[in-house]
């Protein structure tokens, strides 16, 4: 859907599926091009990124998520325009996917 809140206010992500893969890679370490591969065969790269983050290991567990943090990150999100706005989109993309555990990466990148 790519909107957070109703169709009213007409507040959109921004986000497509390019920017998405730039920030599984990125957290995962894994390459654009076996993302991609992997998303081919699965069909949803909500799923390759919840199997790519949880065969990765991390040095300390990060903060748990909270509903208001994602929220709010998705507003900030929706709210991003102008110069260097993709960058700034996946640096925040990439600041809630570090923080996933479990199933959330695959909700997050849906």
């Amino acid at each position: 859907m790519n909107r957070i809140g109703p169709d009213y206010e007409g507040k959109e992500l921004g986000i497509g599926e390019s920017i998405l893969i730039k920030a599984v890679a990125a957290v995962t370490g894994r390459s654009t091009a076996n993302i991609k591969k992997d998303m081919e065969k699965q069909g949803d790269l909500g799923l390759v990124a919840q199997s790519s983050k949880t065969s990765q290991k991390t040095m300390f567990t990060p903060a748990a998520l909270t509903l208001a943090f994602v929220f709010k990150s998705l507003k900030e999100i929706s709210e991003i325009s102008g110069t260097s706005s993709q960058q700034k989109k996946l640096d925040k993309i990439n600041r809630l996917l570090v923080a996933c555990t479990g199933s959330e990466t695959k909700y997050i990148v849906r």
